[in-house]
């Protein structure tokens, strides 16, 4: 085992260029350290490790950790106010290396001029960047989380804040090819917070995952969950009380991928301009679920609920609400849709059920009554209960939500003006909404 240990009693800044084999261990106490255009912890070895503390500096143009495939359990930690390292061009963790890990804690930074990568290659599975505690920070531009790889994961947690790009013009990716599966995002914890751009969630990888909890904060400029045709079973949740999700552009569920999910629970909220579910014909069943006292998604502007695709659902129960500005169930498509179980609430400006001649199936389905119209829509008389006769209709059970009783009967028909909604008028056109989920252009020039 070899040890470099530098401190800032015997020297203020060097110059080296590192390529850790194995069972090497270098301590940066206090110095400033420049590796010039490399610095690999972890070339064809495991178990190296490297700490920067008590403000010590390194700064080089790539950083690496874990290079080679035998390259593996390497680890960087990142510790106390004033500790740094910084590359100017990019950081990968797991290049082919697998389980290797950089740990930024106890208020230090890192950070990249450009790409942020974790998991480069189908092998390098399983690695870590950890931002843990107020003041630690992690600055990036792009960020791909399991290019190939599968399994990788970033945390960020207690107060750890994640300092992506905002310009509306760079892609985040978590899951990039159709090998990276079981990748996470993660942000937990009241004070964490995270800035990205336009995230995909499964650009082409099925079941990746983004997790906001415990009061987390998360802003970005736009989401695809589920972007292209492989893109399966990608999931994002946000919950618990204080924990939002703030989107300043749309928020596709199933953009052209099908199966995938957001939960937003027990008192969470998520807000967007717009968004929507099953952008394409090849994006069916993807389903919504807002459910828990306090719980909201706002989803201002205009929301298709099966733009293009079919078999797409929302459901709203527990206390949860929806709030859109235009929602259209079934635009272009069929089967879709919008489930509100008790004390749950939709507002819309407008609410449209099937835009064209082929959208045929819609459904919104109020406390277990079905119906391809709210079956209080239109005017009743002071006093009346009309009797619906899709009363009794059993709801299914076989979607990716909690199963609703069996039966319920039809809520009392009430005048127009207490339904949180408007019906429009027969001769308004439904329009379309385009949604531009995050494109693989963008992240393809940036690795």
């Amino acid at each position: 085992m070899k040890t470099y240990f530098f401190r800032l009693a015997l020297l203020v800044s060097i110059t080296f260029r590192v390529l850790a084999e194995s069972d090497t261990t270098l301590i940066l106490d206090g110095v400033t350290n420049h590796a010039g255009e490399l610095f690999v912890l972890g070339d064809t070895g495991p178990s190296n490790f490297l700490l920067i503390t008590n403000g010590g500096v390194l700064t080089d143009a790539d950083g690496v950790v874990g290079y080679n495939p035998a390259a593996r359990s390497n680890l960087g930690v990142v510790t106390g106010v004033g500790s740094l390292w910084t590359s100017s061009r990019s950081l990968l963790i797991g290049a082919t290396g697998a389980l290797n890990q950089v740990s930024i804690l106890a208020g230090g930074r890192a950070g990249v001029g450009q790409s942020a990568v974790l998991g480069v290659e189908a092998r390098s599975t399983n690695n870590v960047l950890l931002i843990n505690g107020p003041g630690s920070v992690f600055d990036n531009i792009y960020l791909y989380l399991g290019v190939e790889g599968s399994g990788n994961r970033l945390i960020v947690t207690n107060g750890g804040r994640l300092n992506g790009n905002n310009s509306r013009d760079t892609a985040d990716v978590v899951g990039y090819w159709q090998t990276a599966t079981e990748n996470q995002l993660l942000l937990t914890g009241a004070g964490t917070t995270g800035r990205l751009d336009n995230v995909a969630i499964g650009m082409n990888g099925a079941r990746n995952h983004l997790r906001i909890d415990n009061g987390a904060r998360l802003l970005n400029s736009s989401v695809g969950l589920g972007v292209q045709e492989t893109s399966v079973q990608n999931s994002a949740l946000a919950t618990g009380a204080g924990s939002v999700w703030s989107v300043l552009g749309s928020l596709s569920v199933g953009s052209r991928g099908p199966s995938n999910l957001l939960s937003v629970e027990d008192g969470a909220r998520v807000d967007s301009a717009g968004g929507g579910l099953g952008s394409f014909t090849t994006s069916t069943n993807n389903s919504a679920v807002i459910t828990g006292t306090g719980t909201v998604w706002n989803a201002s502007g205009e929301f298709n609920l099966g733009r293009a695709g079919s078999g797409n659902r929302l459901l709203v129960a527990g206390g949860g609400s929806f709030q859109a500005g235009t929602l259209y169930v079934g635009n272009q498509s069929s089967r879709n849709r919008l489930l509100v179980l008790p004390t749950g609430g939709v507002r819309a400006d407008a609410i449209l059920v099937g835009g064209t001649a082929e959208a045929n199936g819609n459904e919104i389905q109020l406390d277990g009554a079905a119906g391809t119209r709210p079956s209080c829509s239109m005017p009743a008389p002071v006093g009346a209960t009309p009797a619906s006769p899709l009363a009794t209709r059993p709801v299914r059970t076989n979607w990716p939500w909690p199963a609703a009783p069996a039966s319920r009967a039809a809520p009392p028909c009430l005048a127009p003006a207490a339904w949180p909604w408007r019906m429009p008028q027969p001769s308004r056109a439904p329009a379309r909404l385009g949604i531009s989920p995050p494109t693989s252009s963008s992240a393809a020039s940036a690795i």
